[in-house]
């Protein structure tokens, strides 16, 4: 018999147990993490990839909080949140500080049949359940 401490247990795990749990977990989030890369890089668009990082923020935190949004703008100025359809992704030169915001997309020609002129990124103050909501659309 092994008893922890002594010099014959030395080294030694007191049981089997806890190596084979902690190997479980290591498995569990190496592959919980590969699906979660492949899903980025393979199954979700671009929109989707841009906003992961806001729709993320805003189940984790509750209260008001400031969103990005990538609106498409008409003609007559009028701003609509932009879906797949409406953008195609750009490669997008390294930002300086205090440059305008560059926005890593283009419109799309279907963008453009449905009756938009340019993107812009809006600004929002929003309840982040309501930002949840909003952003759920895009996923």
């Amino acid at each position: 018999m092994h008893v922890w401490g002594r010099a014959e247990g030395s080294g030694k795990w007191p049981s089997r147990f806890p190596v084979a749990s902690l190997g479980a977990v290591v498995l569990a989030v190496a592959a919980g993490m590969g699906i979660f890369v492949f899903s980025m890089a393979a199954v979700w668009t671009p929109l989707q990839r841009y906003y992961w990082g806001q729709y993320t923020a805003s189940e984790m935190f509750r209260g008001q909080g400031n969103f990005r949004l990538l609106a498409a703008v008409d003609r007559r100025g009028q701003h609509r949140l932009d879906i797949d359809a409406d953008v195609v992704p750009v490669i997008t030169p390294n930002q300086q500080p205090g440059q305008r915001q560059v926005i890593p997309f283009a419109l799309s020609a279907q963008g453009r049949q449905r009756g938009a002129v340019g993107l812009t990124i809006d600004p929002a103050r929003y309840e982040s359940t309501r930002a949840h909501q909003i952003l759920a659309e895009c996923f």
